[in-house]
């Protein structure tokens, strides 16, 4: 597995066209983590709460196309709402449903979701990425930019290092 340390994940992305290759490179690390574990680390569990590292890889071979889709969106519907609520029906499937899956299989989705996601960022504009919408779940001001920030790179980042902690 690579090093976490190794990640240039401790600075703010500067310029937007940073993200996409960034995007790319969470994916490659959690993919690599995730193909260095057994079966049996894979399925387990650290605790009653605690995600398997099944149940992270299916939420991060999901939630970076779906927030990329919505952040495109957003950079052409200025005003739009835009998230999800922890329950949503997506979220939970796509936790659940490698379940059967091998770590390489899981790898594999991993870095098919954050190429699209990658493709998807790359399709918006300068102009888009300073576009606001309101976050669903607490009608704040959310922009692209922030979209792309927190909830799919910050958050691919996070769960790199949950990984590291399984």
């Amino acid at each position: 597995m690579r090093s976490v340390a190794a990640l240039p994940n401790d600075r703010p992305m500067q310029e937007p066209n940073e993200a996409p290759a960034r995007i790319r490179e969470l994916g490659e690390f959690i993919a690599s983590a995730v193909e260095s574990m057994t079966p049996a680390a894979f399925h387990a569990r650290s605790g009653p709460d605690a995600w398997s590292a099944a149940e992270v890889a299916g939420h991060a071979s999901e939630f970076p196309v779906t927030f990329a889709t919505q952040a495109l969106a957003l950079s052409n519907s200025p005003g739009m709402k835009l998230g999800r609520q922890l329950d949503d029906p997506g979220r939970l499937a796509a936790v659940a449903r490698l379940g059967d899956a091998t770590p390489a299989q899981a790898a594999e989705m991993v870095r098919e979701a954050t190429r699209q996601s990658a493709a998807l960022v790359e399709q918006i504009t300068p102009v888009g990425w300073d576009v606001a919408g309101t976050r669903l779940v607490n009608g704040e001001p959310f922009t692209v930019r922030q979209v792309i920030e927190m909830l799919i790179v910050d958050h691919l980042a996070g769960h790199l290092a949950q990984l590291g902690a399984t």
